[in-house]
């Protein structure tokens, strides 16, 4: 996990620095802590594979096929943790793919070439490996109750905007089922650090879509609570494959990857403005580190339930 997200820091062109803070958050976030302390290990695999398959989608595109192939791997490594997180892959590199095409200079027929052949030769690669359950699964006699099991939401919306905005896991930190936390003033800071970023860096290309990719995972996040309830349940009735996700909190690995990557630029662009200061990058990262391990406090000072309790 620390090798992915530190090298998908990099791909934006961050600091070191920078990218400690991005890697250190993706790391620590309460939802990825939950994962752990809940035993819920595959999905915490997904959720720290996930920025290097992203990243080797992203790079496949203007590359050869061996670039694509490369890609088609690690979204299937994705998938043998969860087979979901495809799905959510999917979505982001949609976004990346309609974010591209709405600023695209170059010509339109040469891109979606590109993007289209990425997309063909990922799929072939995906359903070859996954082809040992993939075909049997559709052999086998299942009855329509199970799928309706698997594909039924539950109405009872565990999570509001105020969770997806401040990152806060709806179970933090008992981890009981149905046990909300109430927002916690002091995650506020996260949003205003993260939404800094385009102030500081405006007109940025990689600033700008990964804002968008913030605001569109916290409206997915949410799922049916208010604002506009009815718009998860319209994906959920209507778009295909979006019916796996009765839980909407998997669409916080989305919220959590481009908080980081905000994270990293507010980082970044707070230390050169203050790099005539002595010292000020030493002062400016204990600062932002020990803030980020004040909201994990529950962890180091054995308040949790699971993995990280220091009851026996």
């Amino acid at each position: 996990g620390s090798l992915g997200i530190w090298r998908f820091a990099a791909s934006i062109n961050l600091s070191n620095a920078a990218r400690f803070i991005t890697t250190l958050f993706y790391l620590t976030n309460t939802y990825f802590l939950l994962l752990i302390d809940g035993g819920q290990l595959a999905i915490a695999l997904a959720f720290s594979w996930f920025p290097i398959s992203f990243l080797t989608v992203q790079t496949s595109v203007q590359g050869g096929v061996k670039r694509k192939i490369l890609a088609g791997i690690t979204a299937s490594i994705l998938g043998f943790f969860d087979i979901r997180f495809i799905y959510i892959l999917i979505v982001l590199s949609l976004i990346r793919f309609l974010y591209q095409l709405l600023l695209l200079e170059r010509k339109k027929f040469i891109f979606l070439f590109e993007w289209m052949g990425t997309a063909i030769v990922i799929m072939i690669v995906v359903l070859g490996l996954h082809s040992y359950w993939l075909f049997p699964l559709l052999k086998a006699p299942i009855s329509s109750n199970t799928y309706q099991f698997f594909t039924q939401t539950s109405f009872l919306s565990f999570i509001n905007l105020g969770h997806s905005m401040l990152t806060l896991a709806p179970h933090w930190f008992i981890n009981v089922f149905g046990k909300i936390t109430p927002l916690q003033p002091g995650f506020i800071f996260i949003p205003i650090l993260v939404f800094l970023a385009p102030i500081l860096r405006p007109k940025n290309y990689e600033v700008g879509f990964w804002i968008s990719v913030a605001i569109i995972s916290i409206f997915l996040t949410k799922g049916t609570s208010e604002p506009l309830p009815q718009v998860y349940l319209w994906l959920f009735n209507h778009l295909p494959g979006f019916s796996l996700f009765r839980d909407s909190t998997k669409f916080f690995f989305l919220v959590t990857l481009s908080y980081s990557m905000l994270l990293g630029v507010t980082a970044d662009e707070i230390i050169k403005r203050f790099k005539s200061l002595k010292k000020a990058k030493i002062i400016i990262l204990v600062i932002l580190t020990s803030y980020l391990l004040f909201l994990i406090k529950p962890v180091w000072s054995g308040k949790m339930t699971g993995t990280f309790s220091s009851r026996p």
